[in-house]
């Protein structure tokens, strides 16, 4: 009849109009749920780029803590190379032992023995000292060399010092430091030379009196002793 054909057709409306709901309901979920897939991967990726990063940069942190720590090891060891060699200017050393030594040192090959003289400048310009005998004991290769005075004048350091100036091939006007010393006493005095800087082939030795520490320049106005190396 028609109310029956009627009243399956309100049916299939209905359940068509359900249905269509009920895909329209999961089409919306759907598209909310690949929201908030592509949200969590641009978050997934977005993280891994920072932990990448962080670990770039922690990689770079390590590397300059490495270096840090590498550097100060080598100041840390120049550091206390530097105090060995000052606990070693500062100790005195034994002069039974420096005489030992100076004594081996006149075995090396290329070992040059010159005697001092008065540091004369002219006949009115005369060493300070005049009586001073002793020699200089200088290896080239080893540069290694020592001081021999005997009758050498006792100082006061707190008033002046003894300087040792080291002449080589560079001329007078690059004069080198060999270290300053005292004569603490009478008769036989060996002193162990220590250049500055490096030197070349030693051409001359001289002593000056300086004020206490030593200058880096002398007027040559106080002058003790020179040896004259021969050049062979």
């Amino acid at each position: 009849s028609v109310v029956a054909w009627a009243a399956v057709l309100v049916l299939l409306v209905g359940g068509a109009i359900v249905a269509t709901t009920m895909i329209r309901s999961r089409e919306r979920a759907l598209d909310v749920a690949r929201a908030e897939v592509e949200s969590l991967v641009a978050r997934v990726d977005s993280n891994t780029r920072l932990l990448a990063s962080v670990r770039a940069d922690s990689d770079a942190l390590n590397q300059q803590n490495l270096e840090l720590a590498q550097r100060l090891a080598a100041a840390t060891g120049d550091l206390q190379q530097a105090q060995d060699r000052i606990a070693m200017y500062e100790t005195p050393v034994d002069p039974a032992e420096l005489a030992a030594r100076r004594t081996r040192l006149l075995e090396v090959p290329d070992v040059v023995q010159v005697a001092w003289a008065p540091f004369d400048l002219s006949e009115d310009n005369l060493a300070e000292q005049r009586d001073v005998r002793g020699d200089v004991v200088w290896s080239p290769s080893r540069k290694e060399g020592y001081l021999r005075f005997v009758g050498l004048r006792v100082n006061d350091p707190s008033v002046e010092q003894y300087q040792v100036w080291i002449i080589d091939e560079r001329g007078m006007e690059q004069k080198v430091s060999g270290g300053v010393f005292n004569a603490t006493s009478e008769g036989e005095v060996v002193v162990p030379i220590e250049p500055g800087i490096d030197v070349g082939r030693v051409q001359l030795f001289a002593v000056t009196i300086e004020e206490p520490g030593g200058i880096w320049v002398p007027d040559l106005s106080r002058r003790l002793t020179v040896a004259p190396v021969e050049q062979g």
